[in-house]
């Protein structure tokens, strides 16, 4: 975690931006895929409601944020085929802020929460399939919203489609969807 945070800090002070870490959030997420694979001699796909993501978002500023997660899908759920690994992302907030702005002096606090903050995002993902033994890397696209539920704690739903390359003219196409919570750190 203590690499994560420098990194994000290293990122902030180059773009300008307060390394407070604490803006930032903690996204634990769940849901379904869809995986299509194909290679040179065949193709075959994988699918079900076993999608987790775990992610931490650094807001760069008031309206882009960058993600660092990882992904894990399951295709029994909680075991069967695996694939996992790595994502990065920066997500826009084309209405509002990215998450709630809070002004403070010695006698007033004042909170302003936006209660809907739709989102759309560019990532770079990593992925290992248990089953085929090797690494496949690229870029995706994402659209979601949070919606805030309580001071401390924010509902989310996101849909992403990845396109994937890997070795041997391998290529495949994940679609995920999940929902879950987002918590300010």
């Amino acid at each position: 975690m203590r690499t994560i945070q420098i990194t994000l800090i290293t990122f902030s002070l180059l773009l300008g931006t307060s390394p407070c870490l604490a803006d930032g959030k903690l996204d634990l997420m769940f849901g379904g895929f869809t995986i299509n694979a194909s290679t040179d001699n065949g193709s075959g796909s994988m699918s079900g409601i076993g999608s987790y993501l775990v992610a931490y978002h650094y807001p760069l500023s008031s309206s882009l944020e960058l993600g660092l997660g990882y992904s894990l899908n399951a295709t029994e759920t909680f075991g069967g085929d695996l694939g996992y690994g790595p994502d990065l992302g920066l997500s826009y907030f084309p209405v509002t802020t990215t998450q709630t702005t809070e002004f403070r002096n010695a006698d007033t606090s004042i909170r302003i929460s936006p209660l809907w903050r739709p989102y759309f995002s560019l990532s770079f993902h990593q992925r290992q399939f248990q089953s085929t033994q090797s690494s496949y890397g690229g870029f995706g696209l994402a659209v979601g919203g949070e919606y805030q539920w309580r001071p401390d704690l924010s509902l989310k739903a996101e849909v992403r489609a990845l396109g994937l390359s890997g070795p041997s003219n391998s290529k495949a196409t994940e679609f995920d969807g999940f929902v879950g919570i987002s918590l300010p750190l």
